[in-house]
């Protein structure tokens, strides 16, 4: 196997915040980053594995090491665990791709057990691991995956840096250039980060907001300051995104929403052209705790006009017939109904889900949430179940894919089916202007 010379590692790496950050020391030392020491790291309880507990030093001692937190309440972190397993199998004894977890090993093996029923993953993960007894940090910052090698970290990467490429040249040549894309000091109020391209800029006693055009060269971001005993200012920054995302945020529109206007894109929620994105910033001074609850009731206010005013559009509540996903009993089929009195459980992923005792309004939306998005077309969802009692049902189904979800509810003599309905929805419209 090929060795390295860690001291000629020269990395660029793309820093984003999803998950836990590891780091080197107790105190709170800033984020790794390419160069850091990181030693001494141990896994004592180990699912998917032959050993039972993990030295990283001396275990994976000479090998690429990919660190991944995950969690079941971090629905992409689960979806990812497969794509991940597949680079293990790539590249086999020259890399570890190492997952690790703060929940308990009933929790954790859960999902792998549901998710080996399909994939049969390999790569082992750490369970019931925490920040300051296994990675010896109180950090609470987040970073992606921390890419090590013989007690070095050599990149700090996003998640979609995370592939065959970027594997293979760190195999091959022993460094890794990915270009760092991070807005600088993203959480940083004390002065304006939108200076050039200004499309928007208004001043009251109590918040600032600037609208831009985005800026080149970065990718989506959000920052946020609240108040607290360093800082008397709260703010909100949006870095390069798409006008969706913007208004879903001001309008509390949670992505269910549809637009009446044909001159802008509102389905593009990722829009991942630069010269389509756009940059909102809002600042406040805090003189009090009252005026902190003041701001943050009137921040979306504020913001709403500000989108208004710039581009031309609102959102409005009105009464639509809309494609929905509806839920009913299959006549003379009730074997979900042998429900009993207990602990409510939910417990989902992308591939299961089970339930336990939930209320009728529960049990539906645990049934429906990841099926309501953009990607099925669909956005809304209506109950007709007529039994009102707690339901109960485990199934195995992929939980955002409409054909596996309603394969798998048949079972338990529910029918999902997708039917026009009457709903109040949120429409995008275009402002008519007043004549004269």
């Amino acid at each position: 196997m090929k060795t390295f010379n860690i001291k000629n590692i020269k990395m660029k790496a793309t820093l984003t915040i999803i998950a836990s950050l590891l780091t080197i020391s107790i105190f709170g030392q800033p984020q790794l980053k390419e160069g850091d020491r990181l030693t001494g790291i141990r896994f004592q309880t180990v699912i998917n594995h032959h050993k039972k507990s993990i030295n990283v030093d001396k275990d994976f001692k000479d090998k690429l090491v990919i660190f991944d937190n995950w969690g079941d309440w971090c629905y992409p972190c689960v979806r990812d665990l497969p794509r991940l397993d597949s680079l293990q199998r790539k590249f086999g004894d020259k890399i570890q791709i190492l997952p690790w977890t703060e929940d308990p090993m009933a929790t954790a093996k859960n999902i792998y057990d549901r998710i080996n029923i399909k994939y049969n993953m390999i790569i082992p993960s750490a369970v019931e691991a925490t920040k300051e007894n296994n990675l010896g940090t109180n950090a609470t910052n987040a970073i992606a995956k921390v890419w090590w090698y013989n007690g070095e970290v050599v990149a700090v990467t996003a998640t979609k840096d995370v592939n065959a490429e970027n594997i293979r040249k760190f195999l091959d040549n022993g460094r890794l250039e990915i270009e760092k894309k991070d807005f600088p000091d993203i959480d940083d109020f004390t002065v304006s980060r939108l200076k050039n391209n200004v499309l928007y800029a208004a001043e009251t006693p109590v918040i600032r907001i600037k609208i831009t055009k985005s800026i080149p060269g970065f990718q989506m971001d959000m920052g946020h300051a609240s108040i607290n005993e360093n800082s008397k200012i709260i703010g909100k920054r949006f870095i390069n995104y798409s006008l969706p995302g913007l208004y879903n945020f001001a309008y509390d529109a949670k992505g269910v929403f549809i637009s009446d206007v044909d001159s802008i894109d509102f389905e593009g929620f990722q829009n991942t052209n630069p010269e389509e994105t756009y940059c909102v910033e809002i600042t406040a001074d805090i003189n009090n705790l009252m005026n902190y609850h003041k701001i943050l009731e009137n921040t979306k206010f504020f913001m709403r006009q500000a989108l208004e005013s710039t581009f031309g559009f609102t959102m409005v509540k009105e009464n639509r017939t809309v494609s929905s996903f509806v839920l009913r009993e299959i006549p003379g089929n009730e074997r979900f109904k042998s429900t009993r009195e207990g602990k409510e459980v939910w417990d989902k992923t992308a591939y299961y889900l089970n339930i336990q005792n939930l209320p009728i309004d529960k049990a539906f939306h645990a049934i429906t949430s990841k099926l309501k998005n953009r990607k099925n077309g669909v956005l809304y969802a209506t109950n007709e179940l007529k039994y009102k009692e707690k339901i109960s049902i485990d199934i195995i189904a992929q939980t955002d894919n409409y054909r596996s979800m309603k394969k798998a509810l048949a079972s338990y003599g529910l029918d999902l089916s997708v039917e026009d309905r009457e709903k109040e929805v949120i429409v995008v419209k275009k402002i008519e202007k007043a004549n004269g």
